[in-house]
């Protein structure tokens, strides 16, 4: 969605574009919206408030609203890939070091090729690290250090972010309970009440922030109301053997002769091309 808010300056006229508050509020409404709903109402506000009910492009954007906007995508596993925009900034700038316009077929190939054994290069620095180093600890709690032993530096630095909030900001205000189920109401940062759902059986919760189903680590909530059930350790359900130190990176059997296949099939290409550029003789 990081290119569809990128051309909404195009979209709008200067008055509205020059205009801050205009800004926040489609940000706030794009990115900060927790369910369908909430969504709904701020869009048709910014509508009717800069008159923009007339234009094709907004009313285009709003009518496949569930391909584009992060609120629809809460409930599906994607790490976090959709909660701002810099990941495909990132992504954009680092190939661009390497890439640009004009480039002939075999330059493409053997740019793109050295930019991926530059990030292969970064990503075994980074594996180095974590595995022969420890990260700074924040707090004396118990689920800190487990986790900065079980996770990757990067993924612990999210992690701690959410202790350090659970630490700082989330109050357990209120607590029901049913057969199964135990609700805490938790006070957050936001000023909007939290519920965390926990099994009592397996103590394994569910936040209506749902940051654990979008990125795959504790909330800030989920944290506090561990603790206040006497856990002094992050059950093992919570931890997604992807953010782990030692995940091994090992390609499957089942898709080797696929892979064998592509690569062949790359090849003829790149040898075809070649050939129809004259620079192999035949």
């Amino acid at each position: 969605m990081w290119h569809i808010m990128d051309k909404v300056p195009e979209k709008v006229g200067p008055s509205i574009r020059k205009d801050e508050k205009f800004w926040e509020r489609l940000n706030k409404c794009v990115w900060g919206t927790e369910n369908s709903d909430d969504f709904v109402s701020q869009w048709n506000s910014i509508i009717t408030y800069y008159e923009l009910m007339g234009n094709d492009w907004f009313s285009t954007r709003f009518a496949i609203r569930e391909s584009w906007i992060p609120v629809y995508f809460l409930d599906i596993p994607l790490a976090g890939m959709l909660r701002t925009t810099s990941r495909s900034e990132s992504a954009n700038s680092f190939f661009n070091r390497f890439i640009r316009r004009k480039l002939t077929f075999v330059e493409f190939w053997l740019r793109f090729d050295t930019a991926l054994e530059c990030q292969r290069q970064e990503e075994l620095k980074a594996d180095n690290a974590s595995l022969h180093t420890t990260p700074k600890l924040m707090t004396p709690w118990a689920i800190e250090k487990q986790c900065s032993v079980i996770y990757t530096h990067k993924v612990f630095t999210k992690f701690q972010e959410q202790i350090l909030a659970a630490r700082d900001h989330c109050i357990i205000q209120g607590i029901s309970e049913s057969e199964d189920l135990k609700c805490f109401t938790l006070s957050s940062q936001t000023g909007k009440d939290r519920v965390v759902q926990m099994n009592k059986s397996n103590m394994f919760g569910r936040c209506s922030c749902k940051l654990y189903e979008s990125y795959g680590i504790p909330c800030r909530h989920i944290i506090q109301v561990l603790r206040a059930e006497k856990q002094s350790e992050i059950p093992s359900l919570y931890i997604m053997t992807r953010w782990e130190k030692r995940c091994k990176r090992c390609v499957l059997y089942f898709f080797s002769f696929s892979i064998y296949l592509y690569f062949l099939f790359c090849t003829i290409v790149l040898i075809r091309y070649l050939i129809l550029q004259g620079t192999i003789l035949r």
